[in-house]
């Protein structure tokens, strides 16, 4: 709260103690208590339980599965525990396809370790999946639970896999020949799990204004926005959230393309969104314009926009935030590589000259079209040649010598950003971690199976998509869903940033005449260059200076 009330008083500072105010280190948020602190603090006293069953209950996680469900269900019919769930994580198995369900035929020709696998698992998991989804289960479970959780906030949908289903998935997508017996897929039960619970909202009239989902099938775009006119209006309306990570799939582009008029008819009726996120594979980044997904749609309450991996001109990106100008504080163009002769200069200049509300932006390893073509290819023959070595691809990243010792704790992040986005082929949430959501550590553990191995972890700690810099509806605070400022995350100026910009106060312009000395060299964008523009872009001289 001090650093709140100081933020409002530092532009009336004298110079010499505004720089010294910037360069203090903002205070460490503490970490969230554990699951099990919480269960013995509410053993403390009947004052204490009282205390800890409001955290311990603020935000759940179940899975789709009858214990699951059941669980659910056992926590609706609390009415002292109902009313104060305000996020739902809902964690979904890959569904086994309808006739390709021959895994014991599969299973018993096959070498070790699949040949060791059990068929009673599959087998149990197959039958289970049939029941739960032709008796409407889920549907009556979920719109029995939303109804009666009158303050969920956020509902998120997440994908589990255990490691046996985790080391037939990878057997089948190397062995494309063996999908006639057996089929797992991620966009069934995607689409499956959208519609139970946009439907079980709907019939609930719930007032939840966020969705998200790391691990999003394109496919099940479309089901946002296919219900009846009067009730996708009504549900998009209280939207003020919208987190999408899109899986990877055969020909993307088109299949994006196909979807043009639901993202339109999302985007129109979403009058009172205020953050949106719209994220695609690392790896394959979305060649479709903008205006293909936007639709020169204005939303009106836009504070935060998150866009990853995309090729984009930069008048692509110029348009769109400049029919935000008035309200984006927050920008992440995230892995946007740039198409033609478009350079991420001209792009820097705009955002500090017109955006004029913009104190936050993220350009994690944007680059160029030809040279991210260029590594894709030399990385695609090392993936050929059976070379374990991605030494050569790392450098291509880093062969501009402007890193530096100064920038280690930043590039560890990167790292464990860049770890993530290697697995994005997979986007799933592994079957080992009681929290899909690493800011979660109190959800509750309706989680029961037994633990095994990591295979990969999308969503997690800091590297969610708007930890560093939205707010989260399920946490204290504001319940409106505004951004907290408090949590964008960018790091404190640093006093020659300061110094620089306080030599802009008798220069208007000035911000332009810096861009041409941004190094920008429209081949390649380094690390330490990128930082670099993140923090020129917020201490650009018409917002620090005397215009």
């Amino acid at each position: 709260m001090i650093f709140k009330i100081l933020d409002c008083t530092v532009n009336y500072l004298p110079s010499h103690l505004t720089r010294q105010y910037r360069s203090l280190d903002p205070p460490v948020p503490p970490d969230r208590p554990h699951q099990e602190d919480i269960a013995n603090f509410r053993l403390v006293c009947r004052k204490c339980a009282n205390i800890g069953v409001i955290i311990q209950f603020s935000r759940i996680t179940t899975r789709f599965s009858k214990s699951g469900l059941h669980k659910l269900e056992t926590i609706a019919e609390h009415p002292h525990l109902a009313p104060l769930v305000k996020k739902l994580s809902y964690i979904v198995p890959y569904f086994i396809i309808e006739g390709r369900t021959r895994v014991g035929e599969l299973l018993t020709n096959l070498p070790t370790p699949l040949g060791s696998l059990n068929v009673e698992h599959f087998v149990q998991k197959i039958n289970a999946q049939k029941e739960i989804v032709q008796s409407r289960e889920d549907m009556r479970v979920l719109r029995k639970a939303i109804s009666v959780f009158t303050k969920l906030q956020h509902v998120q949908i997440l994908s589990v896999v255990d490691e046996e289903d985790g080391m037939l998935i990878t057997y089948l997508r190397q062995h494309q020949g063996a999908t006639h017996l057996v089929e797992l897929s991620w966009t069934r039960a995607c689409s499956h799990s959208t519609q139970t619970v946009v439907a079980a909202l709907l019939a609930a009239n719930s007032s939840c204004t966020r969705f998200s989902s790391p691990v999003f099938a394109p496919s099940s775009i479309a089901i946002l926005a296919e219900r009846r006119v009067n009730q996708f209006g009504v549900l998009a309306e209280l939207l003020t959230g919208l987190e999408l990570q899109f899986i990877d799939c055969d020909d993307l582009d088109n299949q994006m393309r196909g979807l043009s008029n639901a993202f339109k008819h999302i985007f129109s009726a979403a009058v009172n969104m205020t953050a949106v996120h719209l994220g695609f594979p690392s790896h394959r980044p979305l060649g479709l314009r903008l205006e293909e997904l936007f639709h020169n749609i204005r939303l009106e309450k836009l504070v935060v926009l998150s866009l990853q991996s995309l090729r984009l001109d930069a008048e692509e990106i110029t348009t769109l935030a400049r029919r935000h100008r008035l309200k984006l504080t927050g920008l992440r163009l995230r892995e946007v590589q740039l198409r033609g002769a478009s350079l991420w200069k001209d792009v820097l200049a705009f955002l500090a000259n017109e955006m004029i509300k913009l104190n936050w932006v993220s350009l994690h390893r944007i680059g160029y079209e030809k040279r991210f073509d260029e590594q894709r290819a030399i990385r695609d023959h090392i993936d050929d040649s059976d070379d374990s070595d991605d030494s050569l691809f790392d450098a291509l990243y880093d062969e501009d010598d402007d890193n530096n010792d100064d920038d280690a704790d930043d590039d560890a992040d990167d790292d464990a950003d860049d770890d993530a986005d290697d697995d994005a082929d997979y986007n799933y949430y592994a079957d080992d971690d009681p929290d899909p959501d690493a800011d979660d550590d109190d959800d509750w553990a309706l989680q029961t199976d037994a633990a095994v191995d990591a295979i990969s972890l999308v969503s997690s700690g800091s590297n969610s998509i708007f930890s560093d810099y939205c707010h989260s509806n399920s946490d204290a605070g504001n319940d409106n869903g505004a951004v907290d400022e408090d949590k964008r995350g960018f790091p404190p100026l640093s006093l020659e940033l300061w110094e620089r910009a306080e030599e802009c106060d008798s220069y208007p312009n000035r911000a332009v005449e810096l861009g041409d000395d941004l190094g920008d060299d429209g081949v390649m964008v380094s690390n330490a260059k990128r930082k670099r523009w993140e923090k020129w872009v917020v201490t650009k001289c018409n917002r620090l200076g005397g215009s």
